[in-house]
């Protein structure tokens, strides 16, 4: 099959640039829902507040004033109005230090007739003196405190957004350099959502995941921040469980640019993807109930399909939706009844996806085509070359131990672990090692510990890593041969790979033939060790 190149979403390090940068019309949605999240709360309580401190100032300020005015009507009645309300507001904020403007200083400012003040007497000095004092307490302390309190909620306000950011309960911004966005359905985390997001950035995959751990607070972090509270809205965050509640997606949105440009007679298309396999070990992905035990279940995936679907919005265009899942599709669904179905069966009888991506088979064709390509002169001879060609597995888990085992005897090899070999062979130094820990860092550790202690060479290493600190570490090179597989790495090729024959216009059941056809002949292909080419 010809390479696809995919070039809208087509990797590299000036596209990943170009979505990290944030842009004005961003920056103007953030600074808007913060002023409107403040001003709700300000209206309700300290605003409320404010201005009845003010009032109460302005008003007593306003009596203060009417006690400057001449008995004797001399002036007109709009001069003493408006001396009595302009001394009013210039003397609420001087009421915070207890302080005045003279009412001599209001005339000569308004250019007023100075007949308008009447003159001073004892009683009335007395009744202004108790006025100003009654004025300044209240300022003193009613507005002063209610000033202070408009500042932490505009502070509070910051905070809170910023929070509802790392929460994954922030609205999705709409605007138009956030467009043809791919929204994935990641339980509670997803090595290959990650993994995707570093790639293609935070405007073309939009995930949904069930919990704000750290990790994914780091991801929002590195994403979604330009600054320690400013930043935008990269994910959305269901409950466990509550997939088909619609009370759980009240704020989230799918605006009408994030719909796919298509080849197809309907032009535009929603594209949801779902990973049930999520940040689990990749020895978990060999367990017989895998679907079962992920954290993203079918019936979860599907009810995140529905309602996700119903949530483009109103004046979109009209549009298919292309849901793909990628799971195990080989593993087991038990019903009730005890009738036993793959869950390939399962989803294409009862519809719960379009496209299903197999999570197994790239794996064992990968680790396949590892060893069909590493050379095995060293092995031909001796005691050796009428055996089956060894293979040693180091990994805690029982499950993947027995999975490789069986997949790959038939083809002629013989898993055994270090241990095993030491026994039969004497020396492990040229037989190859598949290294699978139950995390990416204890894989890497413990490739490093076999080559300080010179038990193997780089050559004969296959580091098995479940994300991208695995591929980064240990990636192939001129210095260090070791040779890596990535699971996150094999399933982001594979989703862009279906992602980009949907934009082609091919049918839901093109792509589907067309992928597993991919998929069962990658190994084969010569010059691509791990069997699929860069889209």
């Amino acid at each position: 099959m010809s390479h696809l190149i995919f070039d809208r979403f087509h990797w590299n390090k000036r596209n990943a640039n170009e979505n990290a940068r944030f842009s004005s019309d961003e920056r103007s949605i953030e600074r808007g829902r913060i002023f409107d999240h403040a001003f709700s709360r300000l209206v309700i309580g300290p605003g409320v507040t404010l201005f009845g401190a003010c009032t109460s100032v302005f008003g007593l300020s306003a009596l203060e004033g009417w006690l400057h005015l001449a008995k004797i009507n001399t002036t007109s009645t709009f001069e003493r109005t408006q001396f009595v309300t302009r001394y009013a507001l210039a003397n609420i904020i001087p009421s915070i230090v207890w302080d005045r403007i003279p009412a001599q200083t209001v005339v000569k400012a308004l250019n007023l007739n100075p007949n308008v003040l009447g003159s001073e007497s004892p009683r009335l000095s007395w009744r202004r003196t108790r006025l100003q004092s009654l004025r300044g307490s209240i300022a003193g302390t009613a507005i002063l405190s209610q000033l202070v309190s408009l500042v932490q909620v505009s502070m509070k306000s910051q905070q809170d957004y910023s929070e509802r950011l790392l929460q994954g309960k922030e609205t999705p911004f709409n605007v138009a350099s956030q467009k043809e966005v791919v929204v994935r359905l990641g339980g509670k985390s997803s090595n290959v959502t990650t993994l995707s997001m570093e790639r293609w950035g935070r405007r073309n995959v939009f995930p949904i995941f069930e919990s704000a751990t750290s990790e994914i607070r780091q991801l929002v972090r590195r994403h979604g921040f330009w600054d320690e509270n400013d930043g935008v809205p990269i994910y959305w965050r269901v409950d466990n469980g509550s997939y088909g509640d619609p009370d759980t997606w009240k704020g989230m949105r799918i605006p009408k640019q994030w719909l796919l440009e298509t080849k197809n007679q309907i032009p535009k298309m929603l594209l949801l993807e779902a990973d049930s396999v999520g940040k689990d070990s990749i020895s978990s992905i060999f367990s017989s109930d895998m679907a079962n035990n992920s954290d993203l279940d079918l019936h979860e995936a599907t009810q995140g399909f529905y309602q996700l679907s119903k949530l483009v919005e109103a004046d979109a265009p009209p549009h298919q939706v292309l849901r793909v899942l990628l799971v195990d599709a080989d593993s087991i669904v038990t019903t009730g009844g005890g009738r036993k179905r793959s869950v390939r069966d399962y989803v294409t009888s009862l519809g719960l996806a379009d496209i299903i991506i197999d999570a197994r088979i790239p794996l064992l064709l990968a680790i396949r085509d590892w060893l069909e390509h590493r050379s095995w002169d060293k092995l031909k001879s001796g005691s050796w070359g009428k055996k089956k060609r060894p293979l040693i597995v180091e990994t805690p888990s029982s499950v993947f131990f027995t999975s490789i085992r069986s997949a790959l005897e038939p083809f002629g090899y013989c898993v055994m672990d270090v241990a095993d070999a030491g026994q039969q062979y004497g020396s492990i130094q040229d037989i190859p090692i598949l290294v699978d820990e139950d995390t990416s860092l204890a894989t890497i550790h413990t490739v490093r510990s076999l080559l300080e202690r010179k038990l193997t060479t780089p050559e004969n290493i296959c580091a098995f890593c479940g994300d991208q600190g695995g591929l980064v570490e240990l990636a192939p090179g001129e210095e260090s041969p070791i040779f890596t597989i990535c699971s996150s790495d094999i399933y982001d090729g594979l989703f862009r790979l279906v992602r980009s024959l949907a934009i082609e216009g091919h049918s839901k059941e093109r792509i589907q033939e067309h992928l597993d056809s991919y998929v069962h002949s990658a190994a084969k292909q010569d010059g691509k060790r791990l069997g699929f080419p860069s889209l």
